[in-house]
C-alpha cells in the first residue's frame, strides 16, 4: 500500500512537476503575449490616440490661421497679423512638432510642412502688400492661394488620420491574435486541468478585451477638444466629456442641451430613422456650432459631436458680402445684379430696368487719375443711394440699386407696367439732384448722368434683349438736352443699322467696295488748280454710304486703323502715278484720324509707305485736326517734326472749331490752316461767321501759314474769301469730289 502510495505519490509528483512545468511554460508564454499586448496598448494610448488629437489641433489651427488672414485682408488691422496670426502659427507649429513622433508616413509630414511653409511665405507677401500701396487684385490672389494651400493640407491630414486609424486597427488585431493564441493554449491546458480553468480563461479574455476597449473609448472622448454628448431618446444626458463642461462654463449655460438646436427632437428622430448623417447648426450667444448626431443601436443612445464654426461662418458671411457688393460703393455689384436679373426673367416677373452712366468718368480719370475717379464714383454712389432710398420710401417702390461697372449703375423696379410715371419721377429726381455740384475729394464737381430705361417682358423678351435695349437707350441719351431715354423701336432700328454697317465695313476692303475720290483745290492767289483732297467713298450693293455715317463707326470699333492704312496706301500709290505730271507746288491732301496719329509706329508707317509706293513726300499733305495734336501737345509736336523731316506738308484740319490759338500755332511745324466748312456754309448771310473767317485768315497770315476754306459753294462766298485774303478754296463751286478718271480729265481741262 505504502509502495503503491509512494508510486501514486511519485506519479502525482511527476504529474505535478509535469503540470507545473507546463504551467510555467504556459505562464511564460502567456506572460510574453501579455507583454506584447501591453506594448501594443501603450502605443495606441500614448502615441496613436494623442496623434489623432494633434491632427485635430492642426486642422483647427489651420482654419483659425486662414480666418485671421481673411480678417486681416478685410480690415488691414496689422495687429491681427503681428499678434493673433503669430500666436496661432506658434500653436500650429507646436502641434506639428508633437505629431512628428507618431507620424505614420514621413512623406505626409514633409507635404504638410511644405504647404505650411508656402502659407507662411504667402502670408508674409500678403502682409507686405497690405502695408504698402495695396494691390487688391494681388491680395485676392494671395488669399486664394492661401486657401488653396490650406485645402491641400486637408487631404494630408485625412490621410494621416486614416493611417493612424489603420495602425490602431492593426494593433487591435495583433492584440486579438496574441490573445487568441494564449486562450487556445490555456484552453488546451484546461482540458486536462478543469473546466473551471477554461471558463476562467474565457472570462479573462472577455475582461481584457472589454477593459482595453473601454480604456480606448474613454480616453478618446476625454481627450477630444470638441464637446461630445451622449443622450437617451428622452433627452436625458448620460455622458458629456470635459470639453463640454469647459464650454458650458465659458458660455454660462446649465445644460449641454442648450448648445443644440431647438429642433433637437426632430433631428434625433431623423438620425434614428435615416442612415445618412448630415451636420446641423446651432447659434448660442453669438457663437455658431456644427454637430453630427449618431444613433448607437446597441446601447440605445445618441452620440453628438460638436464643433465650433463661428470663425468659419463669419468668414463665409464676409466672403458672401464681398462677392455681392462693390468694393468702392458697397452697393450690390454686377454679380448680384446678374443673379437677380436671371431670377426675375426666369420667373417672368414684370419689371423696369434703368441703367445709369457717368459720361465724365474718363475725363476725371485723365485729370485726377484712378484714385480721383474712384473717389468721384464713391460720392456719386452715395448721392444716388440717398436719392434712391428717399424715392423708394416716398413712392413705395420695390426696387434695388446696383453698381455694375466702374462708372455704371443699374436700378431694377419691380412695378406694374402702367407705373412708368413712377420711373419718370425717380429719373427726374436723379437728374435734378445731379444738376448741382456734389462734394468730392477734389472739391465740388458738377457730374452729369445719362439714363437709359427699358421694360420686361412687354418690350424686352429675354435677358439679353433687356440689357441690349437698356444700353441702346443709354447710348442715345445726351448729357444736356435729353439725359433720360426710354428704349423705342426707332432707337432699336438705329442700333441695328449701326451693327449692320459695322459688320459690312469689316469686309468692305476685301470686297473692293471702297474708293478714293479727289476734290480739287483752287489757289486764289495764282488763279489755278493747286491740289486736291483724297476723300473716301463706300459703295455697297444698295448704294453709297455717307462717310459721316461710317467713319464714326470705324473709329468706335477700332477699324479706323485698318481703314486709315488703306487710305494712305491707296492715296500714296495714286500720287506716285500723278506726281511727274502735277504742277509745281500742288499736293494731294490725305486726312489722318486721331487714332492713327497717336499710334507709336505712325511715322514709321508713313516712311515705309513712301518707300513702298515711290510717292514723293513733297507731293503729299497730311491733314490733322488741332484737337488731335493738343490732346498731348509734347508728343504731337514731336510727331509733326518727324513728319516734316520726311518732307511732308502738314495742314490743320477743321481749323476754328477747336483751340485756334496763336500761341500754339507759333511753335507747331505746320504749313496750312483749313477753315471748317461750318463757317463757310452761311458766310454771305451771317456777319458773325464773316468776322470769324476774317479773323482766322488774319491769324494764318500773322504766323506765315496758308489758309484754305472748304465747303465753298457760291460766287458770293468766293468774293468774300478773296476780300479776306484767303489763299485757297475747296468746294462744289470749284468742283465736286471726282473719281480717278474724272479727276484726271478735270486736270487735263484745267491746263488747256
Amino acid at each position: 500500500m505504502i509502495r503503491r502510495f509512494e508510486s501514486v505519490q511519485k506519479r502525482a509528483n511527476s504529474l505535478f512537476v509535469f503540470i507545473a512545468i507546463i504551467g510555467a511554460a504556459l505562464a511564460g508564454f502567456i506572460y510574453t503575449n501579455a507583454t506584447h499586448i501591453q506594448d501594443d496598448s501603450r502605443t495606441l494610448v500614448e502615441v496613436q490616440l494623442p496623434a489623432l488629437d494633434d491632427l485635430q489641433v492642426i486642422d483647427s489651427e489651420l482654419t483659425e490661421l486662414e480666418r485671421i488672414l481673411y480678417e486681416y485682408y478685410a480690415t488691414q488691422n496689422r495687429r491681427l497679423y503681428n499678434e493673433d496670426y503669430t500666436q496661432t502659427l506658434s500653436r500650429l507649429e507646436s502641434a506639428i512638432y508633437q505629431f512628428k513622433p507618431a507620424t505614420p508616413d514621413k512623406q505626409l509630414l514633409l507635404v504638410l510642412e511644405l504647404n505650411l511653409a508656402d502659407i507662411v511665405a504667402m502670408s508674409k507677401s500678403l502682409d507686405v502688400n497690405l502695408n504698402g500701396p495695396t494691390n487688391w487684385d494681388l491680395a485676392r490672389e494671395q488669399m486664394a492661394e492661401i486657401s488653396t494651400k490650406r485645402r491641400n493640407i486637408l487631404p494630408v491630414l485625412n490621410q494621416a488620420k486614416t493611417l493612424i486609424n489603420e495602425y490602431v486597427e492593426q494593433g487591435y488585431l495583433e492584440a486579438n491574435t496574441n490573445l487568441d493564441i494564449a486562450i487556445y493554449v490555456v484552453a488546451a491546458y484546461s482540458l486536462f486541468i478543469t473546466l473551471l480553468i477554461f471558463a476562467f480563461a474565457r472570462y479573462v479574455r472577455k475582461y481584457i478585451m472589454l477593459g482595453f476597449m473601454n480604456e480606448r473609448l474613454a480616453l478618446f472622448a476625454k481627450r477630444n477638444p470638441n464637446p461630445i454628448i451622449s443622450i437617451d431618446y428622452d433627452l436625458t444626458i448620460s455622458y458629456q466629456n470635459p470639453a463640454t463642461d469647459i464650454l458650458l462654463t465659458e458660455l454660462k449655460l446649465s445644460s449641454a442641451l442648450e448648445l443644440l438646436s431647438g429642433s433637437l427632437s426632430r433631428q434625433l428622430k431623423s438620425a434614428r430613422e435615416n442612415t445618412a448623417n448630415h451636420p446641423y447648426q446651432s447659434k448660442v450667444k453669438g457663437r455658431t456650432f456644427s454637430y453630427l448626431i449618431n444613433w448607437l443601436d446597441d446601447i440605445q443612445a445618441f452620440d453628438i459631436h460638436l464643433t465650433e464654426v463661428t470663425a468659419e461662418k463669419e468668414a463665409q458671411l464676409q466672403l458672401e458680402y464681398i462677392a455681392y457688393h462693390h468694393d468702392i460703393s458697397e452697393l450690390y455689384n454686377g454679380v448680384k445684379f446678374q443673379a437677380d436679373l436671371s431670377e426675375l426673367t426666369s420667373r417672368q416677373k414684370h419689371f423696369w430696368l434703368m441703367l445709369i452712366e457717368l459720361p465724365d468718368y474718363g475725363d476725371v480719370m485723365a485729370d485726377y487719375g484712378l484714385t480721383g475717379a474712384s473717389d468721384m464714383v464713391f460720392h456719386v454712389a452715395r448721392e444716388l443711394k440717398s436719392v434712391f432710398e428717399l424715392s423708394k420710401q416716398t413712392l413705395s417702390l420695390n426696387s434695388n440699386i446696383y453698381h455694375v461697372a466702374d462708372a455704371s449703375f443699374a436700378i431694377i423696379f419691380n412695378t406694374a407696367h402702367h407705373q412708368n410715371n413712377l420711373l419718370d419721377k425717380v429719373s427726374y429726381e436723379l437728374s435734378q439732384h445731379f444738376k448741382q455740384a456734389i462734394k468730392t475729394a477734389n472739391g465740388k464737381q458738377l457730374i452729369p448722368l445719362k439714363i437709359g430705361i427699358t421694360e420686361y417682358p412687354n418690350v424686352a423678351k429675354n435677358e439679353s434683349e433687356l440689357m441690349l435695349q437698356a444700353k441702346i437707350a443709354l447710348d442715345n441719351a445726351t448729357e444736356q438736352a435729353r439725359p433720360i431715354r426710354y428704349y423705342s423701336t426707332e432707337l432699336g432700328d438705329k442700333h441695328a443699322r449701326l451693327v449692320q454697317l459695322n459688320n459690312q465695313l469689316k469686309t468692305a476692303i476685301e470686297k473692293n467696295q471702297l474708293a478714293l475720290y479727289y476734290q480739287p483745290q483752287f489757289s486764289l492767289t495764282q488763279d489755278q488748280f493747286n491740289g486736291a483732297e483724297a476723300l473716301i467713298r463706300w459703295k455697297t450693293e444698295t448704294g453709297f454710304i455717307s462717310p459721316a455715317e461710317f467713319i464714326p463707326i470705324a473709329e468706335n470699333s477700332g477699324m479706323i486703323l485698318e481703314l486709315g492704312h488703306w487710305i494712305i496706301k491707296t492715296a500714296f500709290t495714286q500720287v506716285a502715278i500723278w506726281q511727274d505730271s502735277m504742277e509745281p507746288g500742288s499736293r494731294i491732301a490725305v486726312n489722318i484720324s486721331p487714332r492713327q496719329f497717336i499710334q507709336p509706329g505712325f511715322v514709321n508707317e508713313i516712311r515705309a509707305m513712301l518707300e513702298q509706293t515711290g510717292a514723293r513726300a513733297h507731293r503729299i499733305e497730311l491733314e490733322i485736326t488741332e484737337g488731335t495734336i493738343m490732346e498731348n501737345e509734347t508728343y504731337g509736336v514731336d510727331v509733326l517734326n518727324q513728319l516734316k523731316a520726311l518732307g511732308l506738308a502738314i495742314a490743320i484740319d477743321d481749323f476754328g472749331t477747336g483751340y485756334s490759338s496763336l500761341s500754339y500755332l507759333r511753335h507747331f511745324p505746320v504749313d496750312k490752316l483749313k477753315i471748317d466748312q461750318s463757317f463757310i456754309k452761311s458766310l454771305e448771310r451771317n456777319k458773325a461767321d464773316q468776322a470769324i473767317v476774317l479773323t482766322l485768315c488774319q491769324l494764318g497770315k500773322n504766323v506765315n501759314l496758308k489758309v484754305i476754306a472748304e465747303g465753298v459753294e457760291s460766287r458770293e462766298q468766293l468774293a468774300l474769301l478773296r476780300g479776306f485774303d484767303c489763299d485757297e478754296i475747296q468746294g462744289y463751286f470749284y468742283s465736286k469730289p471726282l473719281t480717278v478718271e474724272e479727276f484726271e480729265y478735270f486736270i487735263a481741262q484745267s491746263y488747256v
